[in-house]
């Protein structure tokens, strides 16, 4: 009830718009909202074109990773296991507990947790480009509200 009352004295108290003065005030803010969801609605369009024309270069990326992964299975040798690890670990723990240099750790972190920068930097192959679609949706539906 509470919130209902409130949406509605947020109509109330805008006044009306009854004249072209008014329309005009309002214009740029009816253009900028209008612009930035047919851009991102392109954009979201475009990433998912591309996700379809790169399956085949995903699948022999995938059908790589699976090698690998079943060459360090089945030889157990020291160092494949070693890179195996390694890679787990570079994936698994934050940048903080590297030896890079400073700027680079931070880098790294804003690369792969920045809110918006991820449709900029998501990682290559079909789950990039599904981050991106993701996140192009929820800029447009929760962040426009």
């Amino acid at each position: 009830v509470y919130l209902g009352s409130e949406f509605k004295n947020t109509f109330n108290s805008a006044g009306k718009m009854d004249s072209a003065e008014d329309f005009e005030r309002v214009l740029i803010v009816i253009v900028m909202f209008c612009s930035m969801w047919v851009g991102g609605i392109l954009l979201i369009l475009s990433c998912t074109w591309r996700r379809n024309m790169q399956k085949k270069a995903n699948a022999k990326l995938n059908a790589h990773i699976e090698k690998k992964v079943q060459v360090a299975e089945v030889s157990r040798s020291p160092a494949a296991v070693h890179q195996y690890l390694t890679d787990y670990v570079i994936q698994t723990f934050p940048s903080v507990f590297s030896n890079k240099p400073f700027f680079s750790r931070l880098y790294g972190e804003i690369k792969r947790h920045h809110r918006y920068l991820t449709l900029f930097t998501a990682p290559e192959g079909e789950n990039g480009d599904k981050q991106r679609i993701l996140t192009g949706v929820q800029l447009l539906s929760t962040q426009t509200m």
